[in-house]
């Protein structure tokens, strides 16, 4: 396929591109291009054909930037790629979007994609991942998929991934909180990131998390055991759950054999203790 994507340095979409290289034909752009502006668009949509669109854009903000502000960009960027895919007939439009699109600060169970409304963000970034969804949402074309923890080697904002990293440095381990995750092992994300490119599913978001609930207290014993009990740890006491259901995800994709939370751990200390 001849893909767009926009965002091409962000963690996921250089996952992507490094394990897609040879099936996809990709055009990329990075962070510092200014999607914004649509004219500046207009000359890489009309001298190429795409057949899809990855969107990774963002923007977090920066101290002259006021809360609003940061909400409008992120949304124009995208109503601006999302308008250019209708013009020049992109069958597909990937939109991705994370946890802090969702007020989660009592934590969250098994959330649902129905249940959007309901978690209305405070934040200015994460009102417009909220806009973006409402706006995908009466368009045909369009998916967002949605990540509540993205772990792998180097992925950044992972509690998992910092502890594991921390670990195999040979740092003891110290939680305050036990913390329950929907996770998704970044090797399956990019999976199904394919699978939705390459496949008619319904148009619509979806949570992207794996079938297991993730109790960061197991992590730190995995990693421990791991680590042949060279390193203490200090499990957290009270118990804290921020989980979404995968139902709808499941259901287009059939039997996705998701990578359990032990083989991903191996994979992703093997990967860290090789770079010492």
């Amino acid at each position: 396929m001849k893909l767009l994507i926009t965002g091409s340095d962000n963690y996921i979409a250089k996952s992507f591109c490094e394990k897609y290289a040879k099936r996809h034909k990709m055009t990329t752009l990075e962070s510092d291009t200014d999607i914004g502006d649509i004219k500046s668009l207009l000359p890489i949509f009309k001298k190429k054909k795409f057949d899809a669109i990855l969107h990774f854009a963002e923007v977090f903000g920066s101290p002259d930037q006021t809360d609003k502000e940061i909400e409008i960009i992120n949304t124009i960027m995208f109503k601006n790629i999302q308008s250019l895919a209708k013009a020049y007939d992109v069958k597909k439009l990937l939109a991705f979007s994370n946890i802090r699109e969702l007020e989660t600060s009592g934590g969250m169970q098994a959330f649902k994609e129905s249940e959007h409304t309901k978690y209305m963000p405070l934040d200015s970034y994460g009102q417009a991942k909220h806009n973006i969804t409402n706006m995908a949402r009466i368009d045909k074309s369009v998916f967002v998929l949605r990540s509540f923890e993205v772990y792998g080697k180097d992925a950044p904002d992972s509690v998992l991934t910092t502890l594991i990293s921390e670990a195999c440095q040979g740092k003891n381990l110290s939680v305050e909180k036990d913390i329950i995750l929907s996770v998704i092992y970044i090797e399956d994300y990019l999976k199904i990131i394919n699978d939705f490119l390459m496949h008619s599913h319904p148009a619509g978001d979806y949570n992207i998390t794996g079938d297991e609930l993730i109790s960061v207290n197991d992590v730190l014993k995995k990693l421990k055991r791991s680590c042949q009990d060279t390193i203490s740890i200090s499990t957290g006491k009270e118990r804290l759950e921020f989980t979404a259901s995968n139902d709808k995800l499941n259901a287009v994709i059939g039997a996705f054999k998701f990578t359990t939370l032990r083989s991903a751990l191996n994979k992703i200390v093997k990967a860290y203790k090789d770079d010492i």
